[in-house]
């Protein structure tokens, strides 16, 4: 199966009904990768950005997601989402299509005019595919943990029958 390492996404325009309309702009997420267009009233961009992959684990369960918000004083709200699986850009074709987002505010058919596709890609194998659907392992039990300064030691651990024991020593110097 072939993964996505380097993904390009192009924002072109949006529709809205006329009671959303304002200082629109769009912004792009995956993973903590995240891109903002400018913001403008006629709807039109023409923005692209370019988005790296961190790992297996992101391409296979991660998701473009876009949302269309609008400017206001203060800050933003969002009128509408869209989310995308990483694992299937590579089956879209280069081009724009229209996308219809999910409306926040209201009920209202918004669309965003935009492509995504996968710039480089890397084949995987089914053994890895099915390693990373694996949860990932967890940190360590409170058996091997310990907290330690420069002025003593604290230390936590499981004693006799599973009950919790602690001890503590300090050491002052003068």
């Amino acid at each position: 199966m072939k993964l996505p390492k380097k993904i390009q996404v192009e924002i072109y325009e949006a529709r809205v009904p006329d009671e959303l309309n304002g200082k629109l702009f769009v912004t792009m997420v995956v993973g903590r990768e995240n891109f903002k267009t400018q913001a403008t009233a006629d709807k039109k961009w023409g923005e692209s950005c370019e988005i790296k992959i961190k790992n297996h684990r992101e391409a296979l369960g991660g998701v473009l997601v876009l949302k269309l918000k609008k400017k206001k004083m203060g800050g933003s709200s969002t009128l509408g989402v869209v989310e995308i699986p990483l694992g299937t850009l590579s089956s879209y074709k280069s081009g724009a299509s229209w996308l219809g987002l999910k409306a926040i505010e209201r009920d209202a058919s918004i669309e965003l005019n935009c492509a995504s596709f996968v710039l480089e890609s890397e084949e995987v194998s089914d053994d890895e595919i099915t390693d990373l659907k694996k949860p990932p392992k967890r940190m360590k039990s409170l058996n091997s943990l310990s907290l330690k300064s420069n002025a003593g030691s604290l230390q936590v651990g499981v004693g006799e029958k599973g009950s919790l024991s602690r001890s503590s020593s300090m050491s002052l110097k003068k």
